[in-house]
């Protein structure tokens, strides 16, 4: 009967070891996957403001003064495209290689994020979105890096108005013990339950039956990233 228990135990262990060699296999395969994802969503959408961009620019010869400058304007603004998802893919490749460095200094964290929604109020009234904003006034320090906690917070509120369609934005602050509580919410379409589990992985989007956008993102997994560090 010893025997039957010893061996029970090992079956149970390797059993255990089993299940957790095939979560990784999983997550390695998702992984994977993404990394493809991205190599195909960043060749669509560099092409595409990079065409766009050369196309305006083979044109000027053709063009009168006023046409010429028009033409400048749009070529002006794809260029800036174009330093968006480049700026976009360097900060995840810095965040996925564990390059980043933070600088951690102690913050009042309720000015601090009172500083960084300020920025987006007229975001807001250009996309008709209403916003409320419940964050004391009293001072709250936490050691955090300033860069990028203004991107976790920058990178929440431009999802929310760019793929949330919603009309109201809702930024809270609470404390809990030793613990500060944010909150960001909006009464747009909500994320599938069956997709919560996989919001903060690397570079995943909803796909077309979903209400979200088809658009190379890496902020979600930019934000995991910066949360965990």
């Amino acid at each position: 009967m010893k025997g039957t228990g010893i061996l029970a135990e090992i079956n149970y262990e390797l059993n255990g070891i089993l299940e957790k060699k095939r979560e990784q296999f999983v997550k390695l395969q998702r992984t994977e996957k993404s990394s493809q994802q991205l190599l195909t969503d960043l060749s669509h959408d560099v092409r595409t403001p990079l065409a766009s961009l050369v196309g305006h620019l083979e044109s000027l010869d053709s063009q009168t003064a006023k046409e010429k400058e028009e033409y400048i304007h749009v070529a002006y603004r794809k260029a800036l495209d174009l330093q968006e998802l480049i700026d976009m893919l360097f900060q995840w490749f810095k965040l996925a290689s564990h390059e980043q460095l933070y600088q951690m200094k102690v913050y009042d964290i309720n000015e601090l994020t009172k500083e960084i929604i300020i920025e987006h109020i007229p975001v807001f009234e250009k996309k008709q979105i209403s916003f409320l904003e419940n964050i004391p006034e009293g001072e709250w320090f936490i050691k955090l890096d300033r860069v990028a906690y203004a991107r976790i917070i920058y990178n929440l509120l431009s999802n929310a108005v760019k793929h949330g369609q919603c009309t109201l934005i809702k930024v809270e602050i609470q404390k809990n013990k030793d613990q500060v509580l944010i909150f960001i919410s909006n009464n747009g379409i909500a994320i599938p339950n069956d997709k919560i589990s996989l919001i903060f992985d690397r570079l995943y989007k909803c796909d077309a039956a979903t209400s979200c956008k088809k658009k190379l993102r890496f902020d979600k997994g930019g934000c995991q990233n910066l949360l965990v560090k």
